[in-house]
């Protein structure tokens, strides 16, 4: 944990009180001021609590290759990149901005991550002739952010770099690098655009965009991405809720979310028979309702409910995404049947293409949706409690009591009343928690009814499956005869 920044000793300081910049200086008395000196000319934003890593040796650059995601054997002096560290999953470990300087790659992490990442440096150094180790006491990281950032630093003798990324040693010590700002967002949006062109005039002859548009290939893109979205009842919500407010473990957390994925290995062989006599669609509905069903009962949560609690509403939420997800799958290979795709190969790589993207775009965007709904509700929830709690107020003083109360055979009276404020404080942001889990289930059932409008805009297809099982029958009778 880095030490408080020694910029909060200047006068007229402000420090952030809470969340992960704790410790630094939020503003220097005016904040309006700073800010438009910020946008106008240049302004110095402390960011001491990034932790630095500094790992010298000949091999660091063929090492640290094999480690990071980013391609860095060749990373040129003075220059510098972003990479990531990924477990065996592939999941982010860290991520880290790189700077190549004086035979020493710098690393400069986010808060709190530099003794992991140190950790495993250390594991995979082998007979690699590196020394990775942390140099957060000696230096601090500082950003200068606007217009005239470059003339600034000129003035203060500091070199600029001219390239993103690009670094310089200090000489004192340290280093400066360029970050890349709208350079890059420009470099993207140019590249987007050249993409598009090069489309039109020179297409590219294994994609045929306007096969996409078509009515219901559109419309099962939607389902698609409200499907995955609905999914985060149970992979999100749920959870969240029995491990933050019941405090549940991850193993006394499984058996509740049994109760949605065991019933599917059954229920989703009994929805792929129901399709061929049931337009799909007619299941998608039936589906979809059940899971708006379940999050709707699933909105009454309080700070009271365990797993038992979720039985029922798990039990409609397991036939629900059985009969969706079936009948969702089976809708997008009948429409691919019924435009004849399957004699265009372009056509299929196409469809095939455009659904993969859908699915990973879906549940990406919901579950980055959901993780800033739930604690953005949760604020709100707290701030109109909080509202109702003050010294003073008659139900406060009566529970600050009562909780007293409790503590005051194990306690001195002053440490009774601050233990019990602390207990009043943990059951505010309980309930403040659970109401925003109650928030995210009422989310996910509106998102159910849309789709359920989605559904009934699709247009009928000309063949079904039965359709299709019946005319796969036919020439096996006649070769019986």
């Amino acid at each position: 944990m880095t030490p408080p920044s020694p910029l909060l000793a200047l006068p007229g300081v402000v420090a952030v009180e809470e969340g992960p910049d704790v410790g630094l200086p939020l503003h220097h008395g005016d904040p309006q001021v700073e800010q438009r000196a910020m946008s106008r000319s240049a302004a110095v934003v402390d960011r001491s609590n990034r932790e630095v890593i500094v790992v010298p040796g000949e091999d660091r650059l063929s090492w640290l290759h094999l480690l990071l995601t980013q391609h860095v054997s060749e990373l040129p002096a003075d220059s510098g990149t972003e990479a990531l560290v990924l477990d065996l999953n592939g999941r982010v470990e860290f991520h880290a901005v790189l700077s190549h300087v004086a035979d020493t790659v710098w690393l400069d992490v986010e808060p709190g991550t530099s003794a992991g990442l140190l950790e495993y440096l250390e594991k995979m150094k082998f007979w690699s002739k590196v020394e990775p180790h942390s140099a957060t006491e000696e230096f601090a990281v500082l950003s200068v952010v606007g217009p005239d950032t470059a003339e600034v630093l000129a003035k203060a003798g500091v070199p600029v770099p001219e390239r993103p990324y690009g670094s310089a040693a200090l000489p004192g010590g340290g280093l400066v690098r360029r970050m890349p700002g709208l350079a890059l967002t420009v470099a993207g949006i140019f590249l987007v655009l050249a993409a598009v062109i090069r489309h039109f005039l020179l297409p590219n002859p294994l994609i045929n965009y306007q096969f996409l548009l078509r009515r219901n290939t559109l419309l099962l893109a939607l389902v698609l991405i409200s499907f995955r979205f609905v999914m985060l009842a149970t992979v999100v919500s749920i959870p969240s809720f029995l491990g933050s407010v019941r405090g549940f473990l991850p193993l006394q957390e499984a058996p509740v979310l049994l109760w949605v994925a065991v019933p599917q290995f059954i229920l989703g062989v009994a929805a792929m028979a129901l399709m061929r006599k049931v337009d799909p669609r007619l299941i998608l509905t039936v589906g979809f309702s059940l899971v708006a069903i379940a999050c709707l009962m699933n909105s009454r949560v309080t700070s009271v409910w365990a797993g038992p609690n979720f039985g029922m509403s798990q039990a409609a939420m397991a036939i629900g995404l059985a009969l969706a997800f079936n009948s969702m799958v089976g809708s997008i290979i009948l429409e691919v049947l019924n435009t004849g795709a399957l004699t265009r190969p372009a056509d299929v790589l196409t469809f095939a293409g455009f659904f993969q993207v859908i699915r990973l775009f879906g549940g990406e965007m919901g579950s980055s949706f959901m993780g800033h709904f739930i604690p953005v509700r949760e604020q709100f929830h707290s701030n109109m409690l909080g509202l109702k709690i003050q010294l003073g107020n008659t139900l406060t003083d009566n529970r600050l009591l009562g909780l007293r109360g409790a503590f005051t055979h194990h306690s001195t009276g002053l440490t009774a009343t601050g233990r019990a404020a602390e207990v009043l404080a943990l059951q505010v942001r309980q309930q403040a928690f659970t109401l925003a889990i109650s928030d995210s289930f009422v989310l996910l059932a509106t998102c159910c009814v849309a789709c359920l409008v989605v559904v009934a805009l699709m247009s009928t297809v000309p063949t079904h499956y039965h359709q299709i099982i019946a005319s796969s029958a036919k020439p096996n009778k006649e070769t019986n005869r």
